[in-house]
């Protein structure tokens, strides 16, 4: 595996498209600073995920992408892909080809793909593990790198060796494996508290959901009677419907036959507008015509005038053509003459300059042979240049490594005097530490009794928390209870008020009568309201008086019987509905009494008349109360009269019906007149005990609603629609009470809660306040610890630097005597180095010399050439001007007999329209005389069309006069069907509010049942049906709120609480298996990672062996931590140095102990590909071949990117690849195969250029590669 192919687009300095195809081995990037060869290292970092700014070189992502240059735009995205050669399926992907992608756009969105499709970051990362490529593995050395892995911490340092020992993934792993467990922990907490909330809900719905069965059957059961009442009441509707569309039938048939008519004299109308329009069509035609007469033969006199006039100007412009030829052909004669005096000037002037030409040409030939001369003693002087710049080169090579060896000696006994400041300061500084740390326990054993006392307190106050929120949740259920239930009393006062409003209960007529529209909306005179409306009954009594009235509740009151008769003519008049008016001065009778024998049997206190005997009568009350008695198997009055309580005070209240009813003193009349001889009793059973004593023709009503007449009749049961009118204003009274009260429940329940949650703040508050003092505690104990761990760690860090300063101080000693004998031997080199500069100068003077005479020999030919260069252009330029001169005259030759033709030919034509213009004028004479007979005739047709007009006319109105009678009787027959169908569309409105109702009240499709075929059944008893509905009601209502959703709530509780129950499984197996994970990863990791460190520790104590010549080195793992946490710290000591510590290595012992550890990794865990960014610049020439030889042994089994300026680095390089910069701020690519070069005998070939990028070699490439192809 190794990296096939970069390319780049829009990424940095790559504005163009670029790809650099890399091969196996060691593939070398050159080129000038600046022209962009470090970019190459930041868009492989980039495209593999880096997301440091600073490592990319950047201030912000955006920066990458190419922000223009001169002449080239900005782009609007930077992508960067690399192809990996997976034949050997490093990576765990079925592919041969692995490419990576990632694109940034200027709005910020980054697209990551793998082989174009798109992915993560993630899987990009995934991918990778263990193979020494990503972001943080040690695949890419960039510029700097060396530095920071020599002065990492050992907790840095370790990332690179888990990379090595491919437990970076097992890392990720653990960390999401972590993050989960958390996260499950966190669910198990919620599930918990969620479970047991669930279980109280669970319980208490039960008993709702019970209660709303109940309430569902009874539902169901109502709607079915509802149900048949509506169907019987639609039926009743539909009927009377159909007779009115029988008429409405029979009214349209009329209209049809009237439209019929309508139309006859609409289209005779039309026939006769017709013959008007055309009559006046040919009128205004003829009107037309004659003006166009006229137009015409004004037009005709215009023309002839103008045709005039132009024939004279015609006769004069041939006079003025014939003058103009004559003097043209004079001027022509002058022109020729002078053109043939330009045409011998123009030859003397070409030979001339042929002469220059000839003389011009042998001076350029001796100049060319001066400046080749020239040319080849400059090209000597210049490589003594070059000799001479080498060797100062070299002597200021040597010059600066000598200074840098003085300075050494001086920096090295600065830092022996600075080792022992250091040594002394250390061991101050560890005392002082043990000091701090002592003190640091003690304040830590008093953060903790803190600590402790807090977590007390809070515990206390969490109880007491807990409290006020339990409380405040069950007024908060309370509340809820008392809203709903005001809103459901507001729902039906609402409803009752509008059906107040509606007048819903009384018939067309009543309403008519209440709201009629001939008096604006208000209520016929004298009408004063309807019976129900003038009484204020007893709550007690609502039913009894309500089943007693009856039909009456809903008639009118008039003021007297006068008004009553207007009132029903009134009604009877327009058609409506039946209605019953009483005057207030109805006779009414005498109020109530009863013999005084019962008067005392009840306690009435005043002595009664007895009533008149009716033995007919009396017979048919005893036996229907024989009747009654022995259906509710209880002894007839006779025989109870004869029982032992006979003739005592009855033990319950009797009252007259009137004493039940409040009304205005006008009203009495007809209070009296509807409840006369009727008695209020408790019960069934006290209105048979009371019949038993009371005279015949005594009715009696209980408050429960049953009512057996003065005549015998027995009824009872709940009434609907008009018959309802009290109960419903009694139901309004009592919600006005019910409202009141639940109101002031309300009111204080929520003053109650009001105090509860001040409470609660204030113990939230306090809570929170212990939290936070326990928090704050918590923070300092924290702060103490780590201060502690921290004095502590610094403790043993001081030892172990104050064992580092003795064998720092060791070595720095070796080192001063090595920087001695290295300073002498440079001394001896710079001699050699001037005697040699000196020998190079002397030669180069020569040259010089010989340099100058050339020169001036070819200045000097020159200035002969510029010379004869000015004279022939200026025999070229008279030749022009002789040229110029012939040509002119030619023109002016030319144009002269031009002008001579042009002018006979315009005499000519102007003849030729001489003669066309008389013959013009007398065609435009004879068409005048022709347009004026015209005229006349016109005139003439005109007058009679005007009296043919006018009879039309006539005509016209008489047919117009049959339509508007025709139209009158349409409108008359178009009025009564608009009254029919208002008929009909009252029926139809009240069969769809029928409908409309039964839909969403008993969800009940009405029509489609009706539709069906329904007919009444036999001894269908509406009333008692209604009955019947309006029990059902009442045990509805005696029901209170309902909550219907608690059935389905409780199903969704019981069906949530197991779900949460085996959620609650899942996540406790889960964390088991998460836990078994973590486990097995921290146990391969260790094995791992472990006999990684023993395999790179080894090769890296050879290899740095190998890099020096010598010395030791050593790779140490943190003691006392954990295998998988402790940080790796390096040694080194090179040949003839006493000293370990990284810090006082010089830059190129640096570069090489980095080398050393980057190779021992790679020999342990090869890496695809290694890039390395300039990591030779610190090395002199014998390292560098160290360098180059260790990366020509590894490059069999990794591939080397590697970016440098060295000339022996280039040389060592299979291909070479060039990076340019021809327009500033635009990196360009060249390649060129040094395997080729080496082959072919050092010739330079370049093999592959991109279309844009055709720049030729910067002059150091094709040095370096000339010189390669020579080693």
């Amino acid at each position: 595996m190794y990296l096939k192919r970069l390319e780049a687009h829009g990424f940095k300095s790559f504005a163009h498209r670029i790809a650099f195809d890399f091969q196996p081995g060691i593939n070398g990037i050159v080129g000038p600073n600046g022209c962009g060869k470090s970019n190459v290292v930041d868009a492989i970092k980039w495209s593999l995920g880096e997301m440091s700014t600073k490592s990319l070189r950047s201030e912000e992502m955006l920066d990458v992408i190419f922000k223009g240059a001169a002449g080239v735009g900005p782009m609007g995205y930077a992508e960067v892909s690399l192809v990996f050669d997976n034949a050997d399926r490093r990576l765990p992907i079925e592919f041969d080809e692995v490419v990576i992608t990632r694109r940034i756009h200027r709005t910020g969105e980054t697209e990551y793909q793998l082989n174009k499709a798109p992915c993560r970051l993630k899987d990009i990362k995934e991918l990778f593990y263990g193979t020494g490529v990503g972001r943080e593995a040690y695949s890419v050395i960039s510029q700097g790198q060396i530095s920071r892995i020599v002065d990492a911490t050992p907790r840095e340092r370790r990332s690179i060796f888990e990379e090595a020992a491919g437990i970076s993934k097992y890392r990720a792993q653990k960390r999401e494996a972590e993050a989960k467990l958390d996260r499950v922990g966190q669910d198990l907490a919620i599930l918990s508290v969620q479970v047991q909330e669930i279980g109280k809900e669970i319980r208490s719905l039960k008993i709702q959901a019970g209660k709303a069965e109940r309430y569902r059957q009874a539902e169901m059961e109502l709607i079915g009677k509802r149900q048949a009442l509506a169907l019987h009441e639609y039926h009743g509707i539909s009927q009377d419907l159909e007779a009115v569309r029988a008429r409405l039938a029979e009214r349209t048939a009329e209209r049809a036959a009237a439209q019929a008519a309508l139309d006859a004299a609409r289209a005779a109308l039309s026939a006769a507008e017709e013959e008007a329009r055309g009559h006046e069509a040919v009128l205004a035609r003829l009107q037309a015509e004659q003006l166009d007469a006229v137009q015409q033969a004004a037009k005709l006199q215009e023309g002839l005038r103008h045709r005039q006039t132009r024939h004279e100007e015609l006769a004069a412009s041939c006079g003025r053509l014939e003058a103009e030829r004559e003097g043209k052909a004079a001027e022509r004669a002058q022109a020729e003459a002078r053109l043939a005096d330009a045409r011998a000037a123009w030859e003397r002037t070409e030979a001339e300059a042929a002469a220059a030409r000839d003389r011009l040409a042998e001076a350029e030939g001796m100049a060319a042979q001066a400046e080749a001369a020239c040319a080849e003693a400059r090209t000597a002087l210049e490589r003594l240049q070059a000799e001479a710049l080498e060797a100062a080169r070299k002597r200021t090579q040597h010059q600066n490594e000598l200074v840098e060896c003085q300075a050494s000696r001086v920096g090295v006994a600065a830092q022996r005097a600075k080792a022992d400041e250091t040594r002394a300061r250390l061991e101050s500084d560890a005392a002082g530490f043990r000091q701090s740390n002592e003190a640091l326990a003690e304040e830590l054993a008093g953060r903790e009794r803190d600590l402790r006392a807090v977590s007390a307190e809070a515990e206390a106050e969490a109880a007491r928390e807990a409290r006020l929120r339990a409380e405040l949740d069950a007024l908060a259920d309370a509340r809820r209870s008392l809203r709903e239930a005001r809103e459901k009393a507001l729902s039906r006062e609402e409803l009752l008020r509008g059906l107040e409003a509606q007048l819903e209960g009384l018939g067309t007529g009543a309403k008519t009568l209440l709201r009629s529209p001939d008096h604006d909306g208000a209520a016929f005179p004298g009408i004063v309201g309807t019976v129900a409306d003038r009484l204020r009954v007893d709550p007690d009594c609502v039913r009894a008086i309500e089943n007693l009235l009856g039909e009456r509740a809903g008639w009118l009151v008039a003021e007297n019987a006068a008004v009553a008769l207007a009132a029903v003519e009134h009604v009877r008049a327009k058609g409506l509905h039946w209605v019953g008016v009483i005057p207030r001065n109805v006779q009414a009778g005498e109020p109530p009494h009863l013999p005084p024998e019962v008067a005392a049997r009840i306690g009435a206190g005043a002595p009664a008349e007895a009533a008149p005997e009716d033995p007919a009568l009396e017979a048919a009350v005893d036996g229907i109360l024989d009747a009654i008695f022995a259906q509710i198997g209880r002894p007839s009055p006779d025989a109870a009269a004869e029982g032992p309580d006979a003739g005592g005070v009855l033990p319950f209240r009797v009252r007259p019906a009137e004493a039940c009813v409040q009304a205005d003193p006008a009203d009495a009349a007809v209070v009296r007149w509807c409840l006369r001889g009727y008695w209020v009793v408790p019960d069934r059973e006290a209105a048979l005990a009371f019949l038993r004593i009371a005279p015949p023709g005594t009715g009696v009503l209980t408050e429960d609603g049953l009512v057996i007449g003065a005549e015998g009749t027995v009824s009872g049961g709940a009434r609907e629609g008009a018959v309802s009118l009290l109960s419903r204003r009694a139901e309004l009274a009592g919600l006005s009470r019910e409202l009141a009260a639940i109101t002031g429940e309300l009111e204080a329940r929520t003053a109650r809660a009001a105090e509860v949650e001040a409470d609660l703040a204030r113990s939230t508050e306090t809570l929170q306040s212990y939290r936070d003092r326990g928090y704050d505690i918590s923070l300092e104990y924290r702060d103490i610890q780590a201060r502690l761990e921290s004095g502590r760690a610094n403790e043993d860090l001081l030892a172990r630097e104050i064992e580092m300063n003795r064998r720092d101080q060791e070595a720095l000693v070796a080192q001063e005597a090595f920087l001695a004998e290295k300073e002498s031997g440079l001394r001896r080199v710079l001699d050699e180095l001037a005697a040699l500069e000196r020998s190079i100068a002397g030669t180069a003077q020569a040259r010089q010399a010989e340099l100058a005479q050339f020169e001036a020999s070819r200045d000097a030919l020159r200035g002969r050439v510029a010379d004869l260069r000015v004279a022939l252009s200026r025999a070229e330029a008279d030749r022009a001007a002789a040229a110029e001169s012939v040509a002119r005259h030619q023109e002016a030759a030319a144009a002269a007999s031009d002008a001579v033709e042009r002018l006979a030919r315009e005499a000519e034509e102007a003849g030729r329209r001489l003669a066309e213009s008389a013959s013009d004028l007398e065609a435009l004479a004879r068409a005048l005389e022709e347009a004026c007979a015209v005229q006349a005739d016109l005139e003439e047709r005109l007058r009679a069309a005007g009296a043919e007009r006018d009879a039309v006319a006539r005509r016209l109105q008489a047919e117009r006069e049959k339509e508007s009678a025709a139209a009158a009787r349409d409108r008359e027959l178009e009025s009564a069907i608009g009254e029919e169908r208002i008929q009909e569309n009252d029926r139809v409105l009240r069969l769809e509010n029928l409908v409309r109702a039964a839909q969403e009240e008993c969800r009940f499709d009405l029509a489609a049942a009706h539709a069906a075929g329904y007919q009444p059944p036999e001894g269908f008893d509406a009333g008692a049906l209604r009955e019947e509905v309006a029990e059902l009601r009442r045990r509805l209502d005696a029901m209170g709120a309902v909550n219907l959703a608690a059935i389905e709530d409780l199903k969704d509780r019981e069906e949530r609480h197991a779900q949460l129950a085996a959620q609650e499984q899942d996540l406790l197996a889960g964390k088991t298996k998460l836990e078994d994970l973590i486990r097995r990863i921290n146990r391969e990791s260790r094995e791992m990672f472990s006999k990684t460190l023993e395999q790179v520790r080894e090769n890296f104590r050879t290899i740095f062996r190998r890099l020096f010549g010598g010395g030791s080195a050593d790779i140490l793992l943190e003691e006392g931590v954990d295998l998988l946490e402790a940080g790796i710290d390096i040694t080194a000591k090179p040949p003839q140095k006493d000293f370990t510590n990284l810090h006082l290595l010089s830059g190129g012992e640096k570069t090489l102990t980095t080398l050393a550890l980057v190779m021992s990794i790679f020999k342990c865990n090869p890496s695809p590909f290694c890039l390395l960014d300039e990591a030779d610049a610190a090395l002199d020439e014998k390292n560098v071949d160290r360098y180059i030889g260790l990366i020509r042994e590894y490059a069999k089994t990794t591939q080397f990117l590697v970016i440098t300026h060295n000339k022996r680095t280039m040389t060592s390089a299979d291909v070479l690849y060039g990076v340019t910069m021809q327009t500033p701020g635009v990196s360009k690519r060249v390649t060129v195969n040094l395997e080729q070069i080496r082959s072919e005998g050092g010739e330079v070939k370049i093999l592959e250029e991109a279309p844009a990028e055709a720049v030729a070699p910067e002059p150091a490439l094709a040095g370096a590669a000339a010189g390669g192809g020579g080693t």
